[in-house]
């Protein structure tokens, strides 16, 4: 973890770097004009924080964050979790724009505290199928949030069956005219990409509106436009917070700071294996995702993370380092200086077609297909946790995620695979008797525990080794292969010792092959290893089974009598 990785770059920087940093921060610079003003919308929030929350978060981000290409602003998905926190906290004496800048500053102390104390880890505690459901589920809640602009109607509902049956109910009220020109910038937006997909095709639309809304006067055709948006940079101001705020913005601030790190690390890490020049660092990611926030706060942004459509045109257009990300902040910083009167005309149909088109790419249908294919438990996860998204709630949704990775985790721990396993012919390998053509020895059973030898699943281990011995009659040792148990613990211990009491009085010998060091020398610490007969412990299958025939005929008494003799 660097203090700075941009400093470390720029003693190693050139022309030929400067010029990709100078194209993308432009270009990325020139696509945050319209991108942040409509997840200010996006946010419940007047369209001029979204410049602000694109100012000093993307600076702050392009000094100390790790990704070269990734760029921080507000997202999709940090939009829509702050407007639903927004909501949920609107009771508080607390004005909204009070409200959303404790919360940024929440997440950034959140993410700065969690990058101090390394919990960059946690992030792999949300599985791709949660991720995939989230967001799916997070794009179709954004979609319906929009239609409201879109049709030009006021809509009350909360979730997508109450937006769904308003509009039903409001059909006669649809405004044409906002319609039409929602509709011409979604596939302006579209038709420009598929021209050339480096155009910034959303600032194109958004200033051919902007004339088209000046010289025809939409305004009276009952078309909503922004109206007057504040010049100047944001002014320094210190959050009014106090410990019962706090307290009540925690539970969403640490949701949308987990959630956004997830969504920036998922993105920076698919940067770098595309460069491998670089490594993108979790923990240093979350100190400089939490400072962005709070150097955020003090300039009236809203929560931000690294966006996946614009980091990809940032990587596009050529960033090489960090550099790129403060040229699109100082691109910002000038619109918010000089250019903001214009923006007096945009109509905000148009903004809800940026937004519209932007959040397509969350839905991933390849990702469910493949779940499906791959793992339908996956498949049902993702599941679960879309449908608790889309009908329930954001914040549950994620809560209902997580709870199923963690019980997905779980479970799977619980239910380790064993395997019987049998010699394939005229080799030394012992493979699945159930894949495999094998030849078997009939006073042999050699089981395969195929995962972690803990309490959760110890007693279910041994009830699945004492059936597997029922159906095998003749058998006179018992061999487990432990080549995938890399940690055991008291309970397992104390269930080894059960089974090798069993055994010995059913004339059964139990040892082992394939055991790794550190478990090895649990085993010897608790006597296990004198218990059973240290001749017992093989360094492969081959050598248990050759050890077996060679004493063939020796009472389990008399080997163990052996093997600690051999010991002294």
């Amino acid at each position: 973890m660097t203090i700075s990785p941009l400093f470390l770059d720029l003693k190693e920087y050139s022309s030929s770097k400067f010029k990709g940093d100078l194209s993308a921060g432009l270009t990325v610079g020139i696509l945050l004009i319209p991108q942040g003003m409509a997840y200010a919308m996006l946010a419940e929030l007047p369209p001029i924080y979204g410049l602000y929350s694109s100012l000093f978060p993307l600076l702050i981000y392009g000094i100390f964050g790790s990704s070269r290409q990734l760029s921080v602003a507000p997202t999709a998905l940090s939009s829509i979790l702050t407007a639903s926190a927004l909501g949920a906290l609107s009771t508080s004496s607390y004005d909204l724009f009070s409200l959303s800048i404790i919360l940024t500053l929440s997440v950034g102390l959140i993410r700065l505290l969690m990058g101090i104390v390394r919990l960059g880890f946690l992030s792999n505690f949300m599985s791709n199928a949660v991720i995939s459901g989230f967001t799916t589920g997070a794009a179709i809640i954004i979609a319906t949030s929009q239609l409201k602009h879109l049709f030009g109607i006021n809509l009350e509902g909360g979730r997508i069956d109450q937006i769904i049956t308003e509009i039903i109910a409001k059909t006669s009220y649809i405004n044409a005219t906002t319609l039409g020109i929602g509709l011409i910038g979604i596939f302006g937006i579209k038709f420009i990409k598929r021209i050339n997909s480096k155009l910034p095709a959303a600032l194109i639309i958004l200033i051919f509106a902007i004339f088209g809304s000046y010289l025809f006067h939409i305004e009276e055709y009952g078309v909503t436009i922004l109206g007057k948006i504040p010049s100047g940079l944001p002014t320094f101001q210190f959050p009014n917070i106090s410990i019962e705020i706090m307290k009540a913005v925690f539970p969403y601030a640490f949701i949308i700071a987990l959630i956004g790190f997830i969504e920036a690390t998922s993105v920076s890490k698919s940067l770098q294996n595309k460069h491998k020049s670089y490594k993108v660092i979790p923990n240093q990611e979350l100190i400089a995702l939490g400072l962005s926030n709070i150097v955020g706060s003090f300039f009236q942004a809203f929560p931000t993370t690294g966006g996946f459509s614009r980091s990809a045109v940032n990587d596009q257009a050529g960033a090489k380092t960090g550099l790129a990300s403060i040229i699109s902040s100082f691109i910002v910083g000038l619109t918010l200086l000089f250019l903001t009167k214009p923006f007096f005309y945009l109509p905000n149909t148009i903004l809800a077609a940026i937004i519209l088109v932007s959040v397509i790419s969350l839905i991933d249908l390849n990702t469910i297909k493949r779940l499906w294919i791959a793992d339908p438990k996956d498949f049902g996860m993702m599941l679960i946790t879309f449908l608790g998204t889309l009908f329930i709630g954001i914040q549950e949704g994620i809560a209902i995620g997580i709870l199923a990775s963690l019980l997905s985790v779980i479970y799977k721990a619980s239910q380790p695979h064993l395997a019987v396993l049998g010699r394939i012919p005229d080799t030394t390998f012992y493979m699945n008797v159930e894949r495999y053509d094998t030849v078997q020895n009939d006073e042999i059973l050699i089981i395969r525990i195929d995962g972690q030898l803990f309490f959760a699943n110890a007693d279910r281990i041994q009830k699945q080794i004492l059936q597997c011995l029922q159906k095998k009659e003749k058998a006179k040792t018992l061999i487990i292969n432990a080549k995938a148990i890399s940690t055991i613990d008291y309970t397992a211990l104390e269930m080894i010792d059960e089974l090798f009491e069993v055994l010995q009085k059913r004339g059964i010998q139990l040892s082992f092959s394939n055991l790794n060091g550190p478990v090895r020398d649990v085993l010897i610490r608790t006597n296990y290893v004198s218990k059973v007969g240290d001749s017992h412990f093989f360094m492969n299958v081959d050598e248990a089974v050759l050890y077996y025939e060679k004493h063939k005929g020796t009472t389990v008494k008399d080997i163990v009598l052996q093997s600690n003799n051999r010991k002294k």
